[in-house]
């Protein structure tokens, strides 16, 4: 149920339940299962947008001015960002992360009350807790907002955090890339399972698979088409022997663009016109990686088909082109 607020004449809306909500399902859910085995998946959803009203918090609490960033968001030319016209003022941007910023922390607080259950179950040493997300957002970088319409790093290198079982006696800092698809693969081998053969992941150990993202054309945007009407694939080179990190963005409107992120961790110099012989190789990978993908085999299943609504909230999310 939304918590809606009228403030300045306009609402500030939660589209999606608070974390503090969640939590009482989430400790229900626990306090019937605390017998047995359990894996349980929890989504938070305050980093997305709509979460502007968070209960019992004043104005700048947080460093959050809700009068300025209603200000700033009124005065904000997205075309003119987006076309490269003008950058996003940095007190304009702050701002943004400042709301970004309350959010967070109210999300943290209430991350730490799922500890402390845990704890006071018995059961936090045993368990294996991940955080992660999907993604990331823009907040002006890049000429750019959401994160729908790129593949900079700022979207897809997501933070990956696990807290194993205290018996594994496993703690540490990898800057090793994995991705989301290897995490089932991760704690299957850990906890001595077998890897389903159609399971497309590794073990973060064996990982030998191409390090990608890629990201399918907005048809429905109707801010600056010119730019955002592609198809996006990014590759990072992991295993380059002259220790550059290279990523390659390819491009369906040939704009392609290439990083060496040791030394441009913001990808905010080009080298694609420089180093031809490096895109090169990296687009044929990426190219041999998009046609080693093969559909999985699967017996016939009935499904639903789904209505019109829910194809375009998929597609909206980038699940379906």
């Amino acid at each position: 149920c939304p918590n809606i607020v009228n403030d300045w004449g306009f609402l500030r809306i939660n589209v999606y339940r608070l974390s503090s909500s969640i939590n009482k399902t989430v400790f229900q859910w626990l306090d019937n299962h605390k017998q047995d085995p359990f894996f349980l998946f929890v989504n938070y959803m305050e980093a997305h947008h709509g979460g502007k009203y968070l209960p019992g918090h004043g104005d700048k609490l947080y460093g959050v001015d809700w009068g300025e960033w209603k200000k700033m968001y009124d005065s904000l030319d997205l075309e003119a960002i987006v076309t490269k016209k003008q950058e996003i003022p940095p007190r304009k941007y702050e701002i943004n992360r400042d709301w970004l910023d309350e959010k967070m922390i109210y999300l943290d607080n209430q991350l730490g009350k799922l500890f402390d259950y845990l704890k006071e179950m018995g059961v936090y040493d045993d368990s294996y807790i991940i955080l992660l997300s999907d993604h990331g957002d823009l907040f002006g970088e890049h000429y750019s907002f959401g994160h729908t319409m790129e593949l900079y790093n700022e979207l897809i290198h997501a933070p990956l955090i696990i807290k194993f079982p205290k018996w594994m006696n496993r703690t540490g800092v990898s800057e090793k890339f994995v991705q989301t698809v290897d995490l089932m693969p991760e704690l299957l081998s850990n906890l001595g399972l077998p890897i389903p053969e159609q399971v497309q992941g590794q073990p973060f150990a064996k990982i030998n698979h191409e390090i990608v993202s890629e990201l399918f054309m907005r048809n429905e945007l109707t801010l600056n088409k010119q730019r955002y009407s592609r198809d996006l694939k990014a590759i990072f080179d992991i295993q380059n022997p002259d220790k550059n990190l290279y990523k390659f963005i390819q491009s369906t409107d040939e704009q392609h663009e290439l990083y060496e992120l040791r030394t441009d961790s913001l990808e905010l110099n080009n080298i694609y016109p420089m180093r031809p012989k490096v895109a090169e190789t990296l687009s044929e990978r990426l190219d041999r990686w998009r046609l080693s993908i093969k559909p999985i085999k699967s017996s016939k299943i009935e499904t639903n088909q789904l209505d019109k609504k829910t194809k375009d909230k998929l597609r909206a999310l980038g699940y379906i082109k």
